[in-house]
């Protein structure tokens, strides 16, 4: 008997745990960050403002990319996948989710990567909380990548709150 179909969504059982425990957590994530813009809004309008940059744009790149989380991440489909956006950009002159969810073996890495450089940024300000974990390279998986970058950008939203009294 043939039950492919049947048995599929039960496949994606666990990436949909994960997928919706990780939503959760970033929009924990974003809640924070949104709470200490407000309270501190003088700062963050002054000296502090690139750096509440970087976070609320890391915050955004991983909430986009976790949806993209559910990828095979062989070279040839990340390949595929970024000139198949790039001519989709060219012919529709528009992205929306469905042409990032289509493209996830490139999108996921542009995401995560856009998170990446802004920790990093954020890691080298001067006028920030002190010492932020900087970015260790390793080969993570697309899901630990992913989990990675959330908890980097946890503790500076967490040592930003400290430093600023809140």
């Amino acid at each position: 008997m043939h039950t492919d179909k049947i048995d599929a969504p039960a496949k994606n059982l666990a990436h949909m745990r994960w997928l919706v425990e990780r939503r959760s957590e970033n929009q924990q994530c974003c809640l924070k960050l949104f709470e200490l813009l407000e309270k501190n809004r003088s700062t963050w309008e002054d000296e502090q403002f690139f750096a509440a940059q970087d976070m609320v744009g890391a915050a955004f790149s991983l909430w986009r990319a976790v949806f993209l989380g559910e990828k095979l991440s062989k070279r040839k489909l990340v390949y595929q996948h970024f000139r198949d956006f790039l001519g989709g950009l060219i012919e529709d002159n528009a992205i929306s989710y469905v042409q990032d969810k289509k493209n996830r073996e490139w999108t996921f890495n542009y995401y995560v990567e856009n998170a990446r450089f802004r920790l990093d940024a954020l890691a080298k300000r001067r006028n920030g909380p002190g010492k932020l974990k900087a970015w260790t390279h390793k080969k993570r998986s697309a899901t630990k990548r992913w989990e990675y970058a959330q908890s980097l950008l946890d503790d500076a939203i967490q040592k930003y709150s400290k430093h600023l009294g809140s």
